[in-house]
């Protein structure tokens, strides 16, 4: 089950016209946990959002964001992931002060069955493989 980690630090005054932007690439499944990180000394000032490619996930509706000051916010879902694509934890500051590091943890859940079909084609190649020198007969000359 992978899980990702988004680090992002957001320096003081970071316009929500130009986010501080992390991206990773997630594999595909199914999102079904992800947790939000604000330290103490944020009070709320930090803005941050999930994107799927260029659109907010996290929160919903797209206009509205995730901030708060010491505390880390759970988000229960299932979100499908059907192929490998990017993800973004975008974040912006009113400080004027301090810099702050947001962090952002998703769980994937894997596709279900992804472990069977990987068997079956590990077991399919090792059949096809042609037969080692050591396990087969000898040649009559």
């Amino acid at each position: 089950m992978p899980f990702y980690v988004f680090r992002l630090d957001v320096s003081p005054l970071t316009p929500a016209t130009n986010p501080a932007r992390r991206t990773l690439l997630l594999e595909p499944g199914t999102l079904f946990r992800t947790y939000v990180q604000f330290p103490r000394g944020c009070g709320g000032l930090v803005h941050a959002q999930i994107l799927r490619g260029g659109t907010v996930i996290y929160p919903a509706p797209p206009d509205v964001t995730l901030a708060s000051d010491g505390y880390v916010i759970a988000i229960e879902d299932e979100y499908p992931i059907p192929q490998a694509e990017e993800w973004s934890l975008i974040a912006w500051s009113e400080d004027d002060t301090y810099p702050h590091r947001i962090e952002a943890w998703l769980n994937v859940r894997a596709p279900r069955g992804r472990a069977i079909v990987d068997a079956a084609r590990a077991l399919f190649e090792a059949l096809r493989a042609p037969p080692s020198a050591a396990t087969s007969p000898p040649q009559e000359a």
